[in-house]
């Protein structure tokens, strides 16, 4: 099911995503989109990410880069799930939010968590095309040493000149000692990559989203134990797995 939520004049200001039926609690993915885009742009992901029993919410905004449209999509989400006139009530796991988006939308997924009081709500962070620090005059920068949450970090072997692969290693090396990260790159993946319907990345940020959202085993290994799916995988390479038991 799909919905819109508009302010006081009648402007959009979310496009919400849901399993439809709701029999919940479902975790919540707070979405940032890609510099100029707007939720239309990822709808065939949202619609992908709802069927696999989340709540997606991506917010009116071309300029995430700070979280802050991010976290109000969230703490919309977590107000609904208490407001006994919603379809939201008592049907969100409001315990397990998940922040995540692609270029501008990277950098707005890891402020959300980082820069913001609330940012305590966001329990997970999936970045893709995370930009380099070259393109802060864009849209704000990410800070990844602030990250106190399990990080994915999903990158393109197309994507040089925005988001390269020294790019993605030094934001998964600043994380501090003891917060699990993993980087991928995709061969062949581009900086676009995410955009309609998730494209080479929407396998692993749904297992991903599954694993740390819903406790999910099977999900679970694609990433974890001795011998992660995806370190096989013949389409993906540089693999870093740190800070993991």
């Amino acid at each position: 099911t799909i919905q819109t939520v508009v302010d006081s004049r009648g402007r959009p200001v979310f496009e919400g995503y849901n399993p439809g039926a709701l029999q919940g609690p479902y975790p919540i993915i707070t979405w940032g989109n890609g510099t100029g885009e707007l939720p239309d742009t990822y709808h065939e992901l949202g619609q992908h990410l709802a069927s696999w029993g989340f709540v997606f919410i991506a917010p009116y905004d071309e300029n995430v880069g700070d979280g802050s449209s991010m976290l109000a999509g969230a703490e919309f989400l977590v107000a609904e799930n208490s407001n006994p006139n919603s379809i939201f009530y008592g049907q969100l796991d409001i315990l397990h939010i998940g922040s995540a988006g692609p270029s501008q939308g990277a950098n707005g997924a890891l402020n959300v968590h980082t820069n913001h009081q609330q940012g305590h709500l966001i329990t997970t962070v999936a970045v893709h095309a995370l930009p380099s620090s070259d393109f802060a005059h864009i849209a704000q920068d990410h800070d990844t040493s602030r990250v106190r949450v399990p990080l994915l970090i999903l990158g393109g072997t197309e994507d040089e000149f925005f988001s390269p692969l020294k790019v993605n290693q030094a934001a998964a090396r600043r994380v501090p000692r003891g917060v699990p990260v993993f980087l991928a790159m995709s061969i062949g993946g581009d900086h676009i990559e995410m955009a309609q319907d998730g494209g080479r990345m929407r396998g692993y940020l749904t297992a991903w989203m599954a694993y740390q959202l819903q406790g999910d085993a099977y999900a679970a290994s694609a990433f974890a134990g001795a011998n992660p799916e995806i370190v096989a995988h013949p389409y993906w390479r540089d693999v870093h797995i740190l800070n993991w038991a």
